[in-house]
């Protein structure tokens, strides 16, 4: 579809002047005949060529923008406002006619509001940002990273408790006989050498 602009007004933030035919999207060609900005030159599938601004709320109280009963956006290239400014200043656009466009930027997120009917009757607000959106899936893991560089050693821990002791062991071999020891002799007579006793015995002479 195609309109002419019977005023000059800016499209995308570029100067477009009055006289000039457009192509654009659906919700703003209708936004700009409903302000009397702009002007059908080809039938939008014969069913906007004179475009009604209405409003309904969903049962969630969610407030849509409706021309000729097709839901059109706001905000980005959609409506463009007539007015800006606080929503206590608002009020000072009550005789405007019905139509105006008024987006009070003091509110979270920004909302617009219509003249509509009698002097001060404005339309609900219509939210600028959409719903949030669903949660995109969740990225591919990412490769593992390199190995670090090994620590230095720690410090060498408290000595432990001791422990318990062990079983005893088996009993050893029994050892090689020992030298034959010092032989003693005694007697009462003097010691001699006839009776073949080997050197080194030992003889105790006893006395009376």
């Amino acid at each position: 579809m195609t309109i002419l602009l019977t005023q000059a007004t800016r499209i995308a933030g570029t100067p477009v002047a009055a006289g000039t035919q457009q192509t654009l999207e659906a919700s703003l060609e209708a936004d700009l005949v409903t302000r009397k900005m702009a002007t059908y030159i080809s039938d939008p599938a014969a069913t906007l060529s004179d475009v009604p601004v209405t409003y309904r709320k969903t049962l969630t109280g969610v407030v849509e923008l409706l021309a000729n009963g097709v839901q059109i956006s706001v905000g980005g290239g959609g409506i463009n406002p007539d007015a800006t400014g606080t929503l206590v200043n608002r009020a000072t656009h009550n005789a405007e006619a019905a139509g105006f466009v008024y987006l009070a930027t003091d509110q979270t997120p920004a909302k617009y509001y219509f003249r509509e009917g009698s002097a001060g009757n404005w339309s609900p607000a219509v939210e600028v940002q959409g719903p949030t959106g669903a949660a995109g899936a969740t990225g591919p893991t990412g490769a593992t990273g390199q190995t670090g560089p090994t620590g230095a050693t720690g410090a060498t821990g408290a000595q432990g408790i001791q422990g318990i002791q062990g079983a005893t062991g088996a009993t050893g071999a029994a050892g090689a006989a020992g030298a034959d020891g010092v032989t003693f002799v005694s007697g009462t007579s003097a010691p001699n050498n006839v009776d073949g006793r080997p050197n080194g015995t030992v003889y105790v002479r006893y006395t009376e």
